[in-house]
């Protein structure tokens, strides 16, 4: 009979030891958030926290959803509730979306440089119906005026950098333009190579590809304005011509004017075929 209830009692003591890490396996907890806790720096635009579990939180009974909203909540760094929308995704059924309702009658004010908590009441509830212990987190909004001159800083940063690429290139192109107007300048290969640390051999094959390019350039420009000139050429000697489909008439664009053939006078005193008496006439 003792041997019997000895027995008993650690079958008890057993299960009631293996018992407690099995329950505490299967609570729900927080496994992650964005922010992390006491984070600094975060956005005072749309200002929130993305919580990930370890179990799926998201329902589809809206009841659940909203007594799970209900135990979560945003506080300023005076321990005053700010106004708080709660979501959840049926893609990402782990994660729950906490942010700081901005729009509507009773939105929240969020001021930068300032430290924000987020709580989650137990109970909170996972779909299996297990719930969790209490939780709290806390992070500190950007400071805005800072985050203003770092910005100018990189505006000017940027501006500054692009002016000197701007006129760097523009240096190269004029250097460019010079070179196709007046062809390949030869340097000292020896000065070259004193001012850059390259050996003479180095400058030379350098100086050696850069005159054929040169050259090549204004091979290429010689032929263009080659072949504009003759096109200008041509174009110009079209001018000088009226291209017509076919002769016409003038009476074509309505004109009624006749050509008459004139009759030429005979200037000589002795006309052909007249007699003598009819010259005679004429005499007297």
């Amino acid at each position: 009979m003792k041997r019997a209830s000895a027995l008993i009692v650690l079958s008890l003591l057993l299960t009631m030891l293996l018992a407690v890490p099995v329950m505490a396996a299967s609570s729900l907890k927080v496994e992650q958030t964005s922010p992390r806790d006491k984070a600094t720096g975060q956005s005072v635009d749309n200002m929130g926290v993305k919580v990930y579990f370890n179990k799926d939180v998201y329902s589809k009974s809206k009841t659940v959803r909203k007594a799970n909203a209900d135990k979560c909540q945003l506080y300023d760094n005076k321990g005053r509730k700010i106004s708080t929308k709660v979501a959840f995704s049926s893609d990402e059924k782990r994660v729950m979306l906490v942010v700081a309702n901005t729009t509507g009658k009773h939105k929240a004010k969020i001021k930068s440089q300032t430290k924000y908590t987020l709580r989650i009441k137990s109970g909170f509830a996972a779909a299996d119906g297990s719930t969790m212990s209490a939780y709290s987190m806390s992070f500190t909004t950007l400071n805005q005026r800072s985050s203003m001159y770092i910005s100018f800083g990189m505006m000017g940063v940027m501006v500054v950098g692009m002016v000197f690429f701007t006129m760097r290139e523009q240096k190269r192109q004029a250097k460019r333009e010079r070179e196709a107007r007046e062809g390949y300048v030869p340097i000292n290969p020896y000065k070259e190579a004193k001012r850059t640390g390259k050996s003479v051999e180095e400058i030379v094959a350098r100086e050696q590809e850069r005159k054929e390019r040169i050259e090549e350039q204004l091979a290429k420009q010689r032929k263009k304005e080659q072949a504009r000139a003759e096109k200008e050429a041509e174009k110009e000697a079209e001018k000088d011509y009226m291209r017509v489909s076919r002769p016409r008439p003038i009476s074509e664009a309505g004109s009624t004017y006749k050509y008459v053939k004139p009759v030429k006078k005979s200037k000589s005193t002795n006309p052909k075929n007249q007699s003598g008496k009819q010259r005679n006439k004429k005499k007297k």
